[in-house]
């Protein structure tokens, strides 16, 4: 008993060192192995918003926050996607995207994947938008990541919830998607983080893509 509580403050302190530090993951848009052959329509992804909500000291680790020590402001929230954790649950350090890459970016780069993946022409330009291109804005409700503690092994939980407007010719409508994943893993290191963000993304893209067919 004494060995193992040894060992359990031992651990504590390491991870409470990284968990103190502010992370930063390169999280790759997911891609089919498998293009779908063209379906003949075009599709341009314009505006998508970030319009997450954060909380000072939530009382629950799936609400975005930002650790107080650190430095924050607009561009820091724009790449937040989680908040390292203690052993015992305590909120810690802050785990934002690269320098570069947002959640914004992130987002609509998976849906433009994502759309080319099942056949639509995505255009790059506003200046090629024709009449009969279908135009798909949207807002992010949610996209976060947070780390449930265990004696054993970690668990961590991703959410993306999105609300997607499209569009086309003669009518539009509205495409409401939420998403969640889960990863286990006996420690919750960057590449833990990067990995759970990554699966749930594949789910968001298989969705979209479900949507779209």
């Amino acid at each position: 008993m004494r060995r193992l509580l040894a060992l359990l403050l031992v651990v504590s302190f390491v991870l409470g060192g990284c968990a103190a530090s502010r992370s930063e993951l390169d999280i790759s848009i997911p891609m089919a192995e498998h293009v779908t052959a063209s379906v003949g329509k075009e599709v341009y992804v314009g505006s998508i918003v970030d319009k997450r909500v954060f909380e000072f000291n939530p009382g629950t680790p799936d609400k975005p926050s930002l650790d107080p020590s650190r430095e924050g402001g607009s561009e820091i929230i724009a790449r937040a996607v989680g908040r390292k954790r203690s052993i015992y649950g305590k909120a810690m350090g802050d785990v934002l995207l690269r320098e570069g890459q947002t959640v914004e970016t992130l987002v609509a780069g998976t849906i433009r994947q994502a759309l080319s993946d099942i056949g639509y022409k995505v255009l790059t330009d506003e200046s090629q938008i024709k009449e009969n291109t279908i135009i798909v804005t949207g807002v992010i409700r949610q996209f976060w990541t947070w780390f449930n503690p265990g004696p054993f092994s970690i668990t961590l939980s991703a959410l993306i919830e999105t609300t997607l407007t499209v569009n086309p010719p003669k009518n539009g409508r509205t495409i409401p998607t939420i998403v969640l994943g889960h990863h286990s893993a006996a420690m919750a290191l960057e590449s833990t983080y990067a990995e759970c963000i990554e699966q749930v993304l594949r789910l968001y893209a298989e969705d979209i893509k479900q949507q779209f067919k």
